[in-house]
């Protein structure tokens, strides 16, 4: 009797982890998505933006539409057109050459910096010929806004510890740095009120281009920081255009301002620059149309699909850092639910949103994504 329980007990068990297993071989498991790090031979953590993207698990039909029929638009904005150099009046010239000549020179590793995708030794080279930029890099990277627990000693440790991206934004935003006198306080702080932006800018860029899976991330981040080129032209030669950064005006406002001042905009201001600095073609072209994605009816319908990407990304980035840190709102959390009532967004939703823009809109509410955002925007 005592035999045939113990035989019957030993069945049950057998047939209890049979089903156990099955169960567990059964049930997929649950995907997680995380940053994954890439480590040094040292095993040090890269905090480069190296991560397996979201929006691969965002299909177009979760993409929501951006819906801005409701808004109430301005007169100002309804009859807003940009002004292009094509028009080459003779005021509209004088201007023009007037700052150009004005602002200062660009810094020599400016070029050669947007000229290429560079290998990490000819990134490392070409830096450490400049010992000012070597050291403001240095210093950038051990700053609280990296927060490493080890400091970064030369410019080949912080490219194997950040990437070649990350490196590159920050010799370039050196590069743009303006260590002239202003004649106000306003002036200054205008001035570096965009400066952080434009860096800003290339860092949301690059997030945005390597979350998109896009191969030229490095372009679209340097397209970035340059669309504030104009920017920083017209307000270091005319001083009182600083009261429409420190009055937080929107971009369409200041827009409307400076053509109605200076008959010029920042986007001709740029892509005059860019073009007298001898940089590529592509990215005069991008700085030359950066502000046309703020109006509804622009010249953009040649524009091939691919480039129409890089248009939109710049924009967003450019236009969340301008919340960030002109009108000072460095938290996606208090931004994203009103981006489709900022009149600065109403074109870009308004027209054909490319599929991977719907995608990344969406990643905003992701609390993974927002954390990473929210990373850069506290960051000056």
């Amino acid at each position: 009797m005592l035999v045939e329980v113990l035989l019957s007990i030993t069945v049950f068990g057998i047939f209890a982890l049979i089903l156990w297993r099955l169960k567990k071989i059964s049930t997929p498991k649950r995907k997680r998505y995380a940053y994954t790090a890439h480590h040094l031979n040292n095993q040090k953590q890269n905090v480069s933006f190296n991560y397996t993207p979201l929006s691969r698990e965002l299909t177009d039909n979760s993409a929501k539409e951006f819906n801005v029929d409701d808004i109430v638009l301005p007169e100002e904005f309804i009859a807003l057109k940009l002004l292009t150099s094509e028009i080459n009046n003779t005021e509209q010239q004088q201007t023009i050459e007037q700052i150009c000549q004005s602002f200062r020179k660009p810094h020599p590793l400016l070029l050669p910096l947007t000229q290429k995708a560079f290998e990490p030794n000819e990134l490392f080279e070409l830096i450490r010929t400049d010992p000012q930029i070597t050291a403001k890099v240095i210093n950038r990277v051990n700053s609280s806004a990296f927060a490493l627990t080890q400091p970064i000693t030369s410019i080949n440790h912080a490219i194997n510890y950040l990437g070649i991206g990350t490196v590159k934004n920050i010799a370039m935003h050196f590069a743009m740095e303006n260590d002239d006198k202003f004649e106000t306080q306003q002036q200054q702080q205008a001035y570096q009120k965009l400066w952080h932006a434009s860096y800003l800018a290339s860092s949301l860029g690059l997030l945005f281009a390597k979350e998109l899976l896009m191969e030229d991330a490095s372009d679209i981040s340097t397209r970035c920081l340059l669309n504030y080129l104009g920017d920083m032209a017209i307000l270091s030669t005319y001083p009182d255009m600083s009261k429409v950064y420190q009055e937080q005006k929107s971009l369409y406002q200041r827009v409307i301002y400076c053509q109605t001042q200076l008959s010029i905009n920042t986007q001709i201001i740029g892509s005059s620059l860019a073009r007298y600095w001898q940089l590529p073609r592509s990215l005069v072209r991008s700085i030359e149309n950066n502000l046309s994605l703020l109006i509804v009816k622009n010249d953009l319908s040649e524009i091939d699909k691919n480039e129409m990407l890089k248009y939109q990304i710049c924009y967003t980035a450019c236009r969340i850092a301008d919340l960030a840190i002109i009108n000072e709102q460095p938290c996606i959390e208090t931004m994203r639910d009103d981006l489709t009532q900022q009149l600065d967004f109403y074109s870009l939703f308004k027209n054909d949103l490319h599929p991977k823009i719907k995608k990344l809109f969406n990643l905003f509410h992701d609390v993974s994504f927002s954390k990473k955002m929210n990373g850069l925007l506290l960051v000056k």
